[in-house]
């Protein structure tokens, strides 16, 4: 809910890279993302890039985290892989 007011837009991910370098950018995400991105394309390994869908087991615990503090962290509809 916190970010519904944001909006969407595609751009060329070297304008991307530029922009995290500048400082333009700071979500983490997609600092990390773009740059991951721009080095598996420039060394030819985005097969090894892990997939966007994979499950992150550290999440229930980190929404666990985030309810005990009380930062209105939302419930997961699927449960997740414990590690």
């Amino acid at each position: 809910d916190e970010e519904v007011d944001m909006g969407l837009e595609w751009l060329p991910l070297d304008d991307v890279v530029d922009g995290v370098r500048a400082g333009l950018y700071h979500n983490v995400a997609l600092c990390a993302g773009a740059q991951a991105l721009a080095l598996a394309l420039a060394d030819g390994s985005t097969g090894e890039l892990r997939p966007g869908d994979a499950p992150w087991p550290m999440r229930q615990r980190v929404l666990d985290v985030k309810n005990a503090r009380g930062d209105g962290a939302v419930k997961l509809s699927a449960p997740v892989p414990q590690m």
